[in-house]
C-alpha cells in the first residue's frame, strides 16, 4: 500500500449538484503521511438532512459553519471558530469563546441554550421560527483570545 500525497475526493452535494464538495474519503481518514494527525472534516448532507433545518444545543456543543439564533431575532454572521477556554478564571470547562467571520467574538458560559442553523441551509425556514427561538441568555462580547 503507497502512503504520500493523497488528493482530496469530490462529493457530490446532493442539495446543489452543480457545487462539488470537497472531503477526505473514508479510507484516506485513518492514513498518516501528507495529513499527518489533521483529520478532514465536513458536514454529512445526508445526516443534515434528516435532523431538523433549526437545532437546539448548549453553547459548548454550537460547531463551526453555523448562525447563530441572536437575542435581536436574527442570525449572526458564521461561526468561524469555537474555543472552549481552559484558561478561564471561573476554570476549565466552564466558558467558551465563539468567534464569527466577522471578527466579533462572544464568550459564553457552558449549558448556555442556543440555537443554530446551517450557513447554506436549502430549506426554508421562516422569520417566524427563528423568532420563536430566540435565546434567553447570551454570552458577553469579548476580545480575541490567544
Amino acid at each position: 500500500m503507497r502512503i504520500g500525497v493523497q488528493s482530496p475526493v469530490l462529493h457530490t452535494n446532493r442539495h446543489h449538484p452543480d457545487r462539488p464538495r470537497v472531503g477526505i474519503s473514508a479510507g484516506q481518514r485513518g492514513a498518516r503521511g501528507a495529513y499527518g494527525d489533521a483529520v478532514a472534516f465536513f458536514r454529512d448532507e445526508d445526516e443534515a438532512s434528516r435532523l431538523p433545518p433549526l437545532r437546539h444545543v448548549a453553547s459548548q456543543a454550537v460547531e463551526e459553519g453555523y448562525r447563530l439564533v441572536a437575542p435581536d431575532g436574527v442570525l449572526t454572521p458564521v461561526v468561524e471558530q469555537v474555543q472552549w477556554m481552559d484558561s478561564h478564571p471561573s476554570g476549565p470547562g466552564t466558558h467558551v469563546m465563539v468567534s464569527f467571520e466577522d471578527g466579533t467574538n462572544v464568550e459564553f458560559p457552558f449549558d448556555v441554550p442556543l440555537t443554530m442553523l446551517w450557513y447554506a441551509e436549502p430549506r426554508p425556514v421562516s422569520a417566524d421560527e427563528i423568532a420563536a427561538t430566540v435565546p434567553v441568555r447570551w454570552g458577553l462580547p469579548a476580545a480575541p483570545w490567544m
